[in-house]
């Protein structure tokens, strides 16, 4: 039987984080690309976008 809780897997996606560095994001709204572009993912959530001037997890 699986229980959710703090210890089940959604805990452990929760701590992860990713940092995605793309040459060119389009975002939908703003009328020009972000060049340089890097999106930082932490879990399953989207927690930063933005140009070079976003810094990667470390």
């Amino acid at each position: 039987m699986l229980t959710g809780g703090a210890a089940g897997p959604g805990a452990l996606l929760a701590e992860n984080l990713i940092a995605i560095r793309c040459g060119r994001l389009i975002d939908g709204i703003s009328d020009r690309p972000v060049e340089n572009a890097v999106v930082v993912v932490r879990g399953n959530r989207i927690v930063a976008v933005g140009g070079p001037e976003v810094e990667p997890p470390t």
